[in-house]
C-alpha cells in the first residue's frame, strides 16, 4: 500500500475519456492541496496524521480532510471533461488505505481500488423506459450530492429529502410541461394587484424557479463556514416535455461546467428583465429525468444534449427474481423478461416495461404471491402502456400478452343496406374484463405454458 503502486495502477487503467493523472503523474488537484497544507500549518494541525495528500495515516484525519475539501471545492475545481474532483479522489484513496495491510501487491491493489472514480456530474439526465425508477433515483442522487450520511433506509432517506426540500430549501423539484416558459424558470414580468379592491393591476419582475435556487447556492458559497456541505440541487422531472430552448434561454451556456462562477472560463450575462448580472454557481447541481418512450425525446434540444451527462436506466428484472407466482413455475423476473423481449422485437428497447411496477411485491426475502394480485398491474399499468406503444394495434398487444388478456373474435358484421366491403379485417380484438380474467390461466398463456 504505497504511492508508487497506487500511481502505477491508475497509469495502467486510465482511458482516453478520463485522465486521472496530470503530466507529472500526480492526481489532478494534488499539488493544490499539498500547497495549501504546506503554507497553512494551522490547517495541518486540524487533521491528525495528515501532512500531504499521499501522507495520510490516521483514518480520522482522512475523514476530517475529506469534509474540509468538500466544503472548499472551489480551491480544486471540477474538470469540464468529467474527471473527478479532489474529494472523490481522496475518498477512494481513503478506501484504498483502509484495506488489509496484506494487500500490498499490485494485483491485490487492482482488487482493492475501484477503477471508476465517479463524481456526480453538475448536469445529469437519467433516461430510460417508464417504470425504471428514474424519479426514485433522483432522491438518492440528490442526497449523495448534499452529503447525506444517515441510514440506508428508504423511509429515512425520504425524511431527509423532505427536510432538505421543505425546511432547508436546498432541493427544488419541478416538472417541465408545454406551458413552462423562460419567465417561469428564470425571471419575468408578472401582474400584481395594487389595491385592496383588486381593481388596479400593476406589474413587477419576479425571479423564476432556477434563478431563486441559483441565488441561494451563490449566497451559500459566499457565507460558507470552513466545514459543511454547501451544494444545492434542482430536480427537473420530464425535462424533455418542455421547450428547452425557450425555457433555458441563455442558461444553456451558463450551466456548462467550465462556464460557471468560480471556474477559469466563467461567464455571466445581463438578464433581459431585471438587467442584473447573473451567473450560475458551481455548487448547483441539475438532475433531469427523461422518458425514452415519449416521442418528444426526438426533439430534445441538441445544445442540452451537449451540456448534460446522460445516464441510462433500463429495466432490472433481477430485482424481481425472488418473487414467485404461486402454483406456477415462474418468477416475476421471468414474466418481465418475457414481456420485454416481445416488446423489443415488435417495437424497440426504449419501449420496454420497467421493473418498478412490480416492486411492491418485493419483500426483501424470497416469497410467493397469488396470480390474482398481478391483475391490477396489468390493468392499470402494463395494458395502458401497450395501448400507447402500439397505437391501437391490438394484434401486437395480443402477441405480447396472449389471449388471456386480449380477446380475439372473428369479424362478423352486416353493413347498412347489406352493402359489401372488401377491406374487412379477419379478426377484431378487445381487452378482457379483469373481473372475468382467470389470472393463473392468463399468465400461463402469456408464458406459453
Amino acid at each position: 500500500m504505497n504511492k508508487k503502486a497506487f500511481i502505477a495502477y491508475y497509469k495502467r487503467t486510465k482511458t482516453s475519456k478520463r485522465s486521472y493523472l496530470d503530466k507529472s503523474g500526480n492526481f489532478n488537484g494534488e499539488g493544490i492541496l499539498n500547497k495549501q497544507l504546506a503554507t497553512d500549518p494551522a490547517l495541518v494541525s486540524l487533521f491528525p496524521g495528515v501532512s500531504s495528500f499521499f501522507d495520510i495515516t490516521n483514518p480520522k484525519g482522512i475523514q476530517d480532510l475529506l469534509d474540509w475539501a468538500n466544503a472548499h471545492k472551489t480551491l480544486f475545481g471540477v474538470n469540464s471533461d468529467g474527471t473527478p474532483d479532489i474529494c472523490t479522489v481522496l475518498r477512494k484513496y481513503k478506501e484504498f488505505l483502509s484495506t488489509s495491510s496484506s494487500s500490498s501487491t499490485l494485483a491485490s491493489t487492482e482488487e482493492a481500488v475501484t477503477i471508476e472514480l465517479n463524481s456526480t456530474p453538475l448536469n445529469l439526465i437519467l433516461y430510460g423506459p417508464p417504470g425504471t425508477g428514474k424519479t426514485y433515483h433522483t432522491i438518492d442522487k440528490a442526497l449523495e450530492i448534499l452529503g447525506y450520511k444517515g441510514p440506508d433506509d428508504r423511509a429515512e432517506k425520504l425524511k431527509a429529502f423532505k427536510r432538505y426540500r421543505d425546511v432547508e430549501h436546498r432541493i427544488v423539484f419541478t416538472t417541465f410541461h408545454q406551458s413552462m416558459s423562460y419567465e417561469d424558470f428564470v425571471e419575468g414580468i408578472k401582474p400584481v394587484m395594487t389595491s385592496a379592491s383588486e381593481e388596479s393591476v400593476g406589474y413587477r419582475i419576479e425571479d423564476g424557479i432556477f434563478k431563486k435556487i441559483a441565488l441561494k447556492a451563490a449566497k451559500a458559497k459566499k457565507t460558507a463556514a470552513d466545514s459543511g456541505n454547501i451544494n444545492y440541487v434542482l430536480i427537473i422531472d420530464e425535462i424533455n416535455r418542455g421547450n428547452i430552448a425557450n425555457i433555458f434561454g441563455e442558461l444553456i451556456t451558463l450551466i456548462e461546467d467550465s462556464k460557471r462562477a468560480g471556474e477559469k472560463e466563467a461567464i455571466s450575462v445581463k438578464l433581459p428583465y431585471s438587467k442584473e448580472t447573473f451567473s450560475v454557481p458551481n455548487n448547483l447541481y441539475i438532475i433531469g429525468t427523461m422518458n425514452t418512450a415519449d416521442r418528444s425525446v426526438e426533439a430534445l434540444d441538441s445544445a442540452l444534449r451537449r451540456r448534460f451527462v446522460f445516464e441510462e436506466m433500463m429495466p432490472c428484472p433481477d430485482l424481481l427474481k425472488d418473487v414467485k407466482v404461486k402454483n406456477l413455475d415462474i418468477s416475476l423476473k421471468d414474466l418481465l423478461e418475457t414481456i420485454n423481449g416481445r416488446i423489443e422485437v415488435l417495437k424497440d428497447r426504449e419501449h420496454q416495461i420497467g421493473h418498478s411496477y412490480f416492486m411492491g411485491f418485493v419483500k426483501g426475502d424470497a416469497c410467493e404471491i397469488e396470480a390474482e394480485k398481478l391483475l391490477p398491474v396489468f390493468k392499470n399499468n402494463i395494458i395502458p402502456l401497450l395501448q400507447e406503444y402500439f397505437y391501437g394495434d391490438y394484434e401486437k398487444i395480443l402477441l405480447v400478452l396472449g389471449d388471456g388478456f386480449i380477446e380475439r373474435k372473428t369479424a362478423s358484421v352486416k353493413f347498412a343496406g347489406n352493402q359489401s366491403y372488401d377491406d374487412v379485417p379477419d379478426n377484431v380484438y378487445s381487452i378482457m374484463n379483469v373481473s372475468e380474467t382467470k389470472a393463473e390461466d392468463a399468465i400461463k398463456k402469456l408464458m406459453n405454458k
